[in-house]
């Protein structure tokens, strides 16, 4: 029955890890502790939670994946203590028009193909397409995106320049 509710309670204080894939808030509630929480999935689901809200409740949140789910703005702006985000992962959210990264040290890796609508990230709040703040950056995917160059710094010390082209096909 579709207009069942569904309830879940995960009380557990030392919960560290969450995958839900598809979940719509109108339908089916969750409540969990969000403390100890290092992994967080919520893919392909109607999300409703306010960022970055959520996440200051989240200090020792490592990893996020939100692929497929239809967000607009995402703003990680941490207290430099809680900085312990490492890889964001954001494929396929078309209506993603606003990424902002703020004190997030540890992001090794960035995700964010397919998001159609993206043009430029906000990196400690400059609208830029230069990622050389993100020094423990090792993957980062922006195809399918508006974005169309990233500067940034290898690990050595060299700097790099990247054009990204379009990639559109026709069926």
């Amino acid at each position: 029955n579709d207009n069942k509710i569904l309830e879940f309670n995960v009380t557990p204080s030392n919960l560290e890890a969450l995958s839900i894939n598809g979940w719509n808030p109108n339908k089916n509630s969750i409540n969990f502790s969000t403390d100890k929480l290092q992994a967080l999935s919520l893919t392909n689901s109607e999300v409703n939670i306010t960022l970055p809200t959520e996440f200051k409740n989240m200090p020792e949140l490592r990893a996020l994946n939100i692929s497929g789910s239809p967000f607009t703005t995402l703003d990680f702006e941490y207290e430099s203590s809680n900085a312990k985000l490492a890889s964001i992962i954001a494929e396929s959210c078309p209506s993603l028009t606003k990424i902002s990264l703020k004190n997030t040290d540890e992001l090794s890796e960035l995700k964010l193909n397919g998001c159609e609508s993206l043009s430029r990230l906000t990196i400690n709040g400059e609208l830029t397409n230069n990622i050389t703040s993100l020094t423990k950056l090792q993957t980062i995917d922006v195809s399918n995106t508006k974005i169309t160059s990233l500067v940034g710094e290898y690990g050595s010390g060299a700097e790099f320049e990247m054009s990204i082209e379009a990639t559109h096909e026709t069926f």
